[in-house]
């Protein structure tokens, strides 16, 4: 199955397309999902490019959550809402009569607005028998996240690691899923409540405190469940320090041993290379803004951005910008208005590898990529 994106002059789409069974196109699952605007799901139509059919997927306004994380980490709210919002359309779909195995979970295919948090889904009715379950696309999902949480989020962390474990049972099922996604939550906020009492106790003053036969509910949560990083917290209070005569070596073996100290340079760089720059062409204000790191991403909402552009025609989050074995790359991250290459118009998440010199354009904003 291929995956490519699509944009006109109102809506920005993702296109799936080369399916291994083309049956599919006049099914009632099909029908049901192209016929209805079904809550949870991205709006969907079939279209046929040279006899060939795509399932279209409006996206407009939406980032996925691969790309919507790329600059930060999931925290208790947007996980929360992604656990809710897969009770609520297992329900929905229900409701329609369509099967819970056909949503893809992949976190290239779940689309979040970024201001409410709120994720939608593509129902793609024409996978094959032979394709993951939606237990073990959830269980993808969950590893998946994982990787990408905030660990100074405590709640978060607590519940997700509790659902993946009560996932990983063999009578694990849809059923179950509501009830572990409705209790972790309770039970994440129990023991949170449990973690802040600890940062002032000792290990046997708190563990008699929350093992005592009349303790409240919030306090019988027994230290021993709690994540393993917070209970190297406990031992934080020691520190240890090196003596004024001691010393530590952190040189591998395989480092050259001429080599001398000097200033950290990014990995993409090597030293006297020259610094990639974005500097604003225009007349009304001027800008010049250094590419630091990679990818460096554009566009308007602070907490997901690299570079901040206050302009109600940018994107929240609208391009960005990667460095490749030396090479320099640019990507329409499905702005609304748009990102132009030397006046030629990207299509979104398609990759375009960009030289000094180069004019690029977000919306109406042009810039001159420099490297000096």
């Amino acid at each position: 199955m291929n995956i490519t994106y699509k944009k006109n002059l109102l809506k920005n789409f993702v296109m799936l397309s080369n399916f291994e069974n083309t049956d599919f196109v006049d099914t009632f699952s099909t029908k049901m999902l192209t016929n209805n605007h079904i809550t949870g799901l991205l709006s969907t139509e079939l279209q046929y490019i040279n006899n060939i059919p795509y399932l279209l997927y409006d996206i407009s306004s939406k980032h996925s959550l691969s790309s919507l994380i790329q600059n930060s980490l999931i925290g208790f709210e947007l996980f929360k809402s992604i656990m809710i919002s897969l009770i609520n359309i297992c329900e929905t779909l229900e409701e329609f009569l369509l099967e819970t195995k056909y949503l893809m979970l992949s976190p290239e295919l779940i689309f979040i607005n970024p201001e409410t948090k709120i994720p939608y889904f593509c129902l793609c009715p024409c996978l094959s028998s032979a394709d993951s379950t939606f237990i073990d696309k959830f269980r993808n999902l969950l590893c998946y996240i994982l990787t990408k949480l905030d660990h100074n989020d405590n709640l978060c962390v607590i519940a997700a690691y509790k659902i993946q474990h009560l996932s990983l049972d063999d009578n694990f099922s849809i059923n179950t899923i509501f009830d572990i996604i409705n209790n972790s939550f309770d039970d994440a906020k129990k023991q949170e409540t449990a973690y802040n009492i600890y940062e002032n106790s000792s290990f046997d003053n708190l563990n008699n405190m929350l093992l005592e036969e009349n303790a409240t509910d919030s306090q019988k949560t027994s230290i021993f469940e709690l994540p393993v990083k917070y209970l190297s917290s406990l031992f934080k209070k020691k520190t240890f320090t090196l003596e004024d005569n001691q010393t530590t070596n952190y040189v591998s073996n395989n480092c050259d041993s001429t080599s001398t100290i000097g200033d950290t340079m990014p990995l993409t760089h090597t030293p006297n290379a020259s610094i990639p720059h974005l500097v604003y062409s225009g007349a009304d204000f001027s800008s010049d803004t250094i590419i630091s790191h990679f990818p460096f991403t554009i566009g308007k909402i602070q907490d997901n951005v690299d570079m901040i552009i206050e302009n109600p025609m940018i994107s929240r989050i609208h391009a960005r910008i990667y460095c490749r074995e030396n090479d320099y790359y640019l990507e329409d991250m499905n702005s609304s208005n748009g990102t132009y290459l030397n006046s030629t118009l990207l299509y979104p998440h398609s990759v375009n590898i960009i030289k000094d010199g180069d004019c690029i354009t977000f919306s109406h904003l042009s810039y001159l990529f420099k490297l000096y």
